[in-house]
């Protein structure tokens, strides 16, 4: 039980440095100013977040 907890924790904790460094990092890198716009990088950094805690639902779901 404490594993699976610690294990969403730490997924949610990768997912959100992730969702941060693309939000206000990547915007300060040169290659992906000029590619990217603000929205375009908004909805990378929701995906981050989104994906990898939806997939472990989905897991769990299968694990029921």
């Amino acid at each position: 039980m404490w594993q699976q907890i610690l294990f969403i924790l730490r997924l949610f904790v990768y997912s959100t440095i992730a969702s941060a460094v693309i939000k206000y990092a990547a915007p300060t890198w040169e290659l992906l100013v000029n590619n990217l716009t603000v929205d375009v990088m908004n909805a990378i950094a929701i995906s981050v977040i989104t994906l990898p805690v939806s997939l472990f639902a989905f897991v769990l779901w299968l694990k029921r």
